[in-house]
């Protein structure tokens, strides 16, 4: 038990810190305006950067083979001007450096906040998820372009905070995660580039996932944080940041495994799994 408790508080560390990181690039985004990639030397240490794309202030990254030549890819969602937001596919060279791919211009005066890499459609091919105002779906050719697919109305408030990708009910199928800020919510697959959007869970200070699978069952679990109270007013006494582990099922269900708070304490064992909808 003392094990388990040791490994949840510091997989709780690990998550606080990713959220209030990801919370910090959100709001200095827009004071980005270069992507490069270092090499991993081996002994925690990273070789200068190679390359980089200038330009392109990056919200968000993608990364799969997309033109199936064996070599990782890049897709970055954000923006090149006030006004024009992009996805650039960056195509990997194998050594660390990438060369510019396909530039795909977005409608004007939207901001890219996510994107997520998966196969939807089951053509062998990786396509690409976008949240814009609305989920974009983009049909991958396997040749390192994209064109569009299908393009979705979720959640209540624009533009879409997070797209995350995975298979939930392990059907075979690549469903999808997205929060709107507000909602958390799961859209199964249904085939090819259609969608169920369910609601899983709200909170109107901010709500996020991470998709993996925790108890390593064949089933995609869900990393949910979500906040109380307004981001900066989570500070002891009054911590309001939360985060709990939903566990994926065969039945489009997830049931609560943990649930913390801001100050580490656990409020819910996983005998008082509560079960939450999915379809």
């Amino acid at each position: 038990m003392a094990i388990g408790k040791i490994v949840l508080s510091n997989l709780y560390r690990l998550l606080l810190g990713i959220v209030r990181s990801f919370v910090g690039m959100r709001r200095r985004g827009s004071a980005l305006k270069i992507w490069s990639a270092s090499a991993n030397i081996g002994d925690g240490r990273f070789q200068s950067p190679k390359n980089s794309a200038l330009g392109v202030g990056t919200f968000d990254m993608a990364v799969g083979d997309f033109n199936r030549d064996g070599k990782l890819d890049v897709a970055l969602a954000g923006y090149v001007s006030p006004t024009q937001s992009v996805v650039q596919i960056m195509l990997g060279s194998g050594d660390g450096t990438f060369r510019k791919g396909q530039t795909i211009n977005l409608p004007a005066n939207t901001s890219p906040r996510s994107i997520a890499t998966g196969d939807f459609n089951n053509d062998g091919h990786l396509d690409l998820a976008l949240a814009l105002n609305q989920l974009v779906i983009y049909k991958g050719a396997g040749n390192g372009t994209f064109t569009q697919a299908a393009s979705i109305k979720v959640g209540t408030q624009t533009p879409l905070q997070e797209v995350r990708i995975g298979d939930f009910n392990a059907d075979e199928r690549t469903d999808i995660e997205l929060s709107d800020g507000a909602g958390l919510y799961l859209m199964w697959s249904t085939g090819g580039f259609a969608f169920n959007a369910v609601l899983l869970k709200s909170s109107k200070f901010g709500i996020a996932a991470t998709p993996v699978d925790v108890n390593q069952d064949g089933f995609t679990d869900l990393l949910v944080t979500y906040y109380t109270c307004s981001i900066g007013n989570d500070i002891q006494p009054g911590a309001c940041t939360n985060w709990e582990v939903l566990l994926g099922s065969a039945n489009r269900t997830f049931r609560q495994s943990a649930n913390f708070n801001g100050v580490e304490r656990q409020r819910s064992r996983p005998s008082d799994a509560v079960r939450l909808a999915g379809s």
